[in-house]
C-alpha cells in the first residue's frame, strides 16, 4: 500500500446479517452470533487518491484509527471539516483526499448524518 492509498474494513452492517441469518434486525439479542458472521463477511478494500469508490447497499466500511479522517459532501468547505469526523462510512459513493484525510461523498446522502460517526 502506498502513501496515495487507505484500506477500509468493508462488512455488512449487523442489520443486514441479521436479516440474511433469518433475525428481525432488531433483535439485540442475536448481536452476539451477527458480530460473529460479520468477520467472516468481511474484506479489506483500499481506496486510492482521487479514485472514486462505493460502499454498496447493506454495507458499511471502518476507516483507519491511526490518523483522524473526516467526511464532507462535495462541495462543502473544508475549514470546517473537523466537526465531521469519520469512523464508518455508510453505503454511498466517495473519494478520497489524502492530502486533507477528506471522504468526499459524491452522492445525495439518504441516512441520518449520526449514522457516519
Amino acid at each position: 500500500m502506498d502513501e496515495d492509498s487507505l484500506e477500509l474494513w468493508l462488512k455488512p452492517t449487523l442489520e443486514n446479517i441479521k436479516e440474511g441469518m433469518g433475525f428481525d434486525p432488531e433483535d439485540e439479542e442475536a448481536d452476539e452470533d451477527a458480530l460473529f458472521q460479520q468477520g467472516y463477511e468481511s474484506e479489506i478494500m483500499t481506496v486510492y487518491e482521487g479514485d472514486p469508490f462505493e460502499i454498496p447497499y447493506g454495507y458499511e466500511a471502518d476507516v483507519p484509527e491511526e490518523e483522524d479522517f473526516f467526511v464532507l459532501d462535495t462541495g462543502d468547505d473544508p475549514t470546517y471539516k473537523e466537526e465531521y469526523p469519520a469512523y464508518t462510512l455508510s453505503h454511498g459513493r466517495y473519494r478520497l483526499d489524502r492530502e486533507g484525510n477528506i471522504f468526499w461523498r459524491e452522492d445525495e446522502p439518504d441516512y441520518d448524518e449520526e449514522e457516519i460517526r
